[in-house]
């Protein structure tokens, strides 16, 4: 969990933009639609006065612990330090690791309420509002929720040669190597 990081380091640091909204809620989207955008084993959520080079506070953490399914309850899961919990009924965020959450839909509870970021959903949707830290953006087109991911692994993995044709090649390079000899000699 960081504050106060230029977008600049998180790009540079192997992170792609795959989502970007106002709190105001004026472009509801799919959370089915917003994940798919995202591919990559890790995720990042951030939020950010509009247009800003810097983002307030972000968070990142493998994609299995950033959805964690929570529930609508104040289960959280601990990773990277972070708590983290997701519904995509009831909202989306994070506190800081080893403080618990207030879920009213989104996490309303004060200490360190500068390191906690919720996301309203509701039917599968995201939805407005709903804070970036100790900033309480329901409606608010001068803020926005971000979501990075760290760039994808190939699609399809390197293939690797079994051990028996590794060692087949080494045999009829030796065999090779061992003619070559016998012939200067």
């Amino acid at each position: 969990m960081q504050q106060s990081v230029p977008i600049s380091t998180v790009t540079g640091g192997g992170w792609t933009e795959c989502f970007r909204e106002g709190f105001d809620g004026d472009d509801i989207s799919a959370v089915a639609d917003v994940l798919a955008n995202c591919p990559g084993a890790d995720l990042m959520m951030a939020c950010s006065p509009t247009g800003s080079d810097t983002l307030t506070l972000l968070a990142q953490a493998s994609r299995a612990d950033v959805t964690f399914e929570a529930g609508t309850g104040n289960v959280t899961n601990n990773a990277n330090g972070v708590e983290w919990y997701f519904n995509d009924s009831y909202s989306w965020g994070f506190a800081p690791g080893g403080e618990s959450v207030s879920r009213s839909s989104c996490d309303v509870a004060s200490s360190q309420g500068d390191l906690r970021m919720c996301i309203h959903t509701g039917g599968g949707f995201i939805e407005d509002g709903y804070r970036c830290g100790n900033n309480f953006v329901n409606g608010d087109p001068t803020w926005e929720r971000i979501i990075f991911a760290a760039n994808a692994a190939p699609s399809q993995p390197v293939p690797a040669l079994p051990f028996w044709v590794l060692g087949l090649l080494c045999a009829g390079l030796a065999g090779l190597v061992g003619s070559r000899l016998r012939r200067r000699a």
